[in-house]
């Protein structure tokens, strides 16, 4: 669907985690979609990722999708969960977007 994107996101470094980059990352990702037209906005991650998961959720983000045993790690196998935002409209959650460059 040419509306629609999808991101990928990772911080890999255990000290970087917590300190609000994934967040940055996210508003300049969804500035950059909304001025190029982007209606929805698509992210994903493995169950056992619990922070992403609050992070995505807290600034819009909803279930659509759980690809069921989708990857194994520790010892077991987890759901890979896929989320979507809707992002057509300035100011749809604007409290939590800064729409400037």
């Amino acid at each position: 669907n040419p509306e629609t994107a999808r991101l990928f996101i990772v911080i890999g470094e255990e000290a970087e985690r917590g300190r609000g980059i994934g967040k940055l990352i996210m508003n300049k990702l969804e500035n950059i979609a909304v001025k190029k037209g982007i209606k929805y906005l698509e992210i994903g991650a493995f169950e056992f990722n619990k922070p992403a998961l609050a992070l995505y959720k807290k600034t819009g983000y909803s279930e659509i999708k759980r690809v069921k045993n989708f990857t194994f790690w520790k010892d077991r196998k987890w759901d890979d969960i896929r989320m979507i935002k809707s992002i057509g409209e300035i100011g749809t959650n604007s409290d939590e977007r800064n729409f400037s460059t």
